[in-house]
């Protein structure tokens, strides 16, 4: 095997790599003893035919696959360790010569493939030992309130809530279908537009002012209103506009919640009320004290990329932003939705939302790789799976001393 660096920008290397003739016969001799013993030729024991009979029963366009792969295989690393060079991204390969014939394998054989790389960067980071942060004081109270209790209580109620048909007006606290059309300066706009949208009345999970509307109305009934749109509005073309909503009140129902008792409590493997809303406040004491860490934490990361350097391989990004892609939309079809359906609702194509997903690639690659340097500077196991959160769990430690 030869292999010469023909181009070596930064981070970016392009090798070409020519194997022997002899070494190709070798591989073949390799597929040749794993393959024929299997071979039934009549008037033969099983891969005690002619070598050239075998071969022209298994296909020479499968050997010429098959040697060509391991020859691959067998050369890639160590081209990488002969030059030293760690890839960022898979490698992309590149035949540009390959002349091979199985039934005459004493001729001459021919492989020149060439390697381009995105290269690891190198990493510099700065002095990460004098980077301190400040607890916030409102994170940082992890006492829990009744109210607070009380929200998770309703919660698990509404899961084992029956809605019960009823003629009166609307009210908080009701269930109800609605469906309406939303128009800004006469238009209809799709992100304020849904038919047969299920609500609970007071919960305020539409948009500020909606839901106080539908209040008084019955069932069967419409109703046009406006209303001014929030500043911190999803689509920030209509944020602060004036809409105007047509709604129909399609159904409605009273939400029938089940009785706070011990039989209630049992369904959540307490034997009483009293030792649910003790479990609920601690996992609610425990929830705060992870938002408490993960503000730290990204603090503690925002500090420390100030002091980072490299110059990150586009294919790495790249590569990056479409493994985020593909995360997306696994889990849009794990929630029953067609992924194309669910671009078009958001305007967009599946190149346009890759190409959005870059900046957060970049960052991603970006804290990888700064605590990965922290982790070498504090002689960490890299072989342990839990390296990652070790170093970042020092940055912590250091920056909050």
């Amino acid at each position: 095997m030869k292999s010469t660096i023909v181009k070596h920008a930064k981070n970016q290397a392009k090798i070409k790599v020519q194997i022997s003739s002899e070494k190709l016969k070798k591989h073949f001799q390799t597929i040749f003893d794993k393959l024929a013993p299997a071979v039934e030729i009549k008037g033969f024991r099983p891969g005690k035919a002619p070598q050239r009979m075998i071969v022209e029963q298994i296909g020479i366009n499968r050997f010429g696959e098959e040697v060509l792969n391991l020859a691959v295989q067998d050369t890639v690393p160590a081209v990488l360790k002969e030059h030293s060079l760690r890839p960022a991204t898979q490698p992309r390969l590149t035949i540009s010569k390959w002349t091979f014939n199985p039934l005459d394998i004493d001729s001459q054989h021919e492989l020149e493939y060439e390697l381009d790389l995105d290269l690891i960067p190198e990493v510099k980071l700065g002095d990460y030992t004098k980077i301190r942060v400040t607890p916030d004081k409102k994170l940082n109270d992890f006492s829990v309130s009744d109210q607070e209790v009380d929200i998770v209580v309703e919660k698990l109620q509404a899961q084992g809530a029956k809605l019960l048909p009823l003629e009166r007006v609307a009210k908080d606290g009701d269930w109800a279908e609605i469906s309406f059309t939303g128009k800004v300066d006469k238009v209809v706009k799709e992100t304020l537009t849904s038919q047969a949208h299920p609500v609970i009345l007071g919960q305020h999970s539409l948009i500020p002012g909606f839901e106080e509307n539908i209040i008084g109305m019955k069932k069967g009934e419409s109703k046009i209103f406006e209303i001014k749109l929030p500043q911190d509005f999803r689509e920030k073309d209509l944020a602060g506009k004036t809409a105007e909503f047509a709604v129909e009140l399609r159904d409605l129902k009273e939400v029938e919640k089940p009785a706070l008792d011990n039989s209630f409590a049992e369904k959540f493997g307490h034997s009483s009320v009293k030792n649910l809303r003790s479990a609920i406040a601690k996992s609610v004491k425990e929830e705060k004290k992870q938002r408490a860490r993960q503000a730290l934490e990204t603090q503690a990361i925002d500090q420390a990329l100030k002091l980072f350097k490299a110059d990150i391989p586009d294919g790495l990004v790249s590569q990056e932003a479409h493994r985020r892609l593909h995360d997306i939309q696994a889990n849009i079809v794990r929630q029953g939705m067609q992924f194309d359906k669910y671009l078009e609702s958001v305007k967009k194509t599946k190149e346009s939302l890759e190409q959005e997903l870059k900046p957060q690639a970049l960052q991603s690659i970006q804290v990888g790789l700064m605590l990965g340097e922290v982790a070498k500077r504090e002689k960490f196991d890299f072989f342990d799976s839990k390296v990652t959160q070790k170093a970042l769990a020092r940055l912590v430690e250091i920056a909050t001393k």
